[in-house]
């Protein structure tokens, strides 16, 4: 299954179509070309004067550059990076499968993860997932072992990967956290070299945290016209954005669609559900999987509309699922292989093929094996109707900014041309260079697999006309066909 993910991703990229996060490959293209620097990550187009916007630690962003800037823009050293540094995951996911278990549940635990949906997108894709979720295995994995071994070096892997993990994605930290927290609760209530241990990575790992968030804070005040003001505790909408709220949580609806989403993610089929019910009900269930399950289930009460609303999140569920049915399948396998009557070749080529299967429903059901040609030939059109030295206001033109980044053009993105409405605002963004108005339709593929959605039949496709307001409207167009428009500012 491994080799399938390499694969799935490389083909992608071979072929023009590689799995990115714009707002993480953009930035390492910056680094690609103007040289890596860590305290100031920069999001193509996502503010006005370029101002660096960090968010979680640009690591893989640097190690990303490096490929790119030696060997040429191919977007598939991105994705090698991201497979690479995901791979450094396997070896903890082993040896905590080994530890429910034999050798044998340890093989399980991999093959169980790397056949989820999710991983197989999450795994290659250009952007920090894969190595948010690394990190937070090996946090995990350091301090099961710092409270078994109860050697010193292990406390302090445990804070220095609890801290990595804090700065990628800290849901995926907290997740990891709480199940050490119960593990020690459990297993070490009266262990004082475990309970040190815990102690003093929890406490270096919210140091470390605290301080990144207190310094991408000053960087955040720094930028003329962001796109999203991304401090919490500036912009209520990003307190919703991280936690939504009580009507959000109370919401059914919300629940369904994520939990639909979720099962298409990490089981692929539906049917598969069973299988943890199964295993919950095993009485020589261990605690380690539970927990991790128990400290998944609260991250997402907690953080509730970032978890549902974005499947790269679903990744708290993968590591507690893997060991949570490695034993039970582990003990299948065994009996299975007992009683088969025909050679174990095909009991091994009918099991792969089986779980290949799900896998695909699964990648169907994300919407990840479709490839879409649009934002390339929207990108090269917009090159061949600006020159260099413009400067872009682009409306509907990605979180971070991959129209600009295809195209090799300057700017800053919009949702929408409210901004214009007012004159002040023109006459600065005047002042700095900006001249011309981009606004994008959505991707005709998109509107189709919006429409396909179960009572989503009468969706239309959004054209760059729903965020024109008035102003910009009556502003000199240059350029308009149904997917784009380019106008020129007053």
């Amino acid at each position: 299954m491994g080799l399938g993910i390499v694969a799935f991703h490389l083909i992608y990229a071979g072929t023009g179509f590689s799995l990115y996060r714009d707002q993480h490959l953009g930035t390492a293209l910056v680094y690609a070309r103007e040289g890596i620097d860590v305290l100031r990550p920069i999001i193509v187009g996502f503010n006005a004067n370029h101002a660096p916007t960090p968010q979680e630690f640009p690591l893989w962003q640097a190690a990303a550059s490096i490929p790119l800037r030696w060997f040429g823009e191919w977007f598939g050293w991105a994705n090698i990076i991201s497979l690479l540094l995901f791979s450094t995951a396997l070896y903890p996911v082993f040896k905590l499968g080994e530890a429910l278990g034999s050798r044998h549940t340890g093989w399980w635990a991999l093959a169980l993860l790397l056949t989820q949906p999710l991983v197989w997108v999450q795994a290659g894709q250009a952007g920090t997932d894969g190595l948010s979720f690394a990190m937070a295995t090996w946090f995990f994995y350091c301090g099961y072992c710092a409270m078994v071994k109860g050697r010193w070096w292990w406390t302090i892997a445990t804070a220095v990967t609890g801290a990595l993990a804090a700065t990628q994605k800290l849901p995926f930290m907290i997740a990891a956290g709480i199940g050490l927290g119960l593990l020690l609760l459990l297993r070490h209530p009266r262990d004082r070299s475990a309970w040190i241990a815990m102690t003093v990575s929890a406490i270096f790992a919210a140091g470390v945290f605290v301080l990144w968030t207190k310094y991408t804070d000053a960087c955040l005040a720094t930028a003329e016209f962001p796109m999203v003001d991304l401090r919490v505790s500036h912009n209520p909408g990003m307190v919703f954005w991280y936690f939504g709220d009580w009507s959000y949580r109370l919401n059914p609806a919300n629940w369904i669609r994520g939990g639909w989403r979720a099962t298409n993610a990490l089981f692929g089929s539906f049917i598969l559900l069973a299988a943890p019910i199964l295993a919950l009900g095993l009485r020589r269930t261990r605690a380690e999987p539970l927990v991790l399950l128990i400290g998944a289930v609260a991250v997402t009460l907690v953080f509730s509309q970032l978890v549902l609303q974005h499947q790269n999140y679903f990744l708290i569920y993968s590591l507690p699922l893997a060991l949570l049915l490695a034993p039970m399948v582990s003990s299948a396998w065994g009996a299975l292989s007992k009683e088969w009557p025909l050679s174990p070749f095909f009991l091994v080529v009918l099991l792969i093929g089986a779980m290949f299967a799900s896998t695909l429903q699964g990648l169907f059901g994300m919407e990840a094996l479709f490839r879409d040609p649009y934002h390339r030939s929207a990108s090269e059109r917009l090159k061949k109707l600006t020159a260099p030295e413009d400067r872009l206001l682009v409306v509907e033109g990605g979180w971070g900014g991959h129209y600009l980044f295809l195209s090799g053009r300057d700017g800053l993105n919009m949702y929408d041309t409210s901004l214009l409405e007012r004159q002040g605002n023109v006459e600065r963004l005047r002042a700095m260079g900006f001249n011309k108005l981009v606004l994008f339709s959505e991707s005709p593929l998109r509107a189709a697999l919006q429409q396909n959605n179960p009572g989503n039949e009468s969706y239309k496709r959004r054209t760059y006309d729903h965020a024109l307001t008035d102003s910009p409207r009556r502003w000199a167009t240059l350029y308009e066909d149904e997917d784009m428009a380019v106008k020129e500012l007053p």
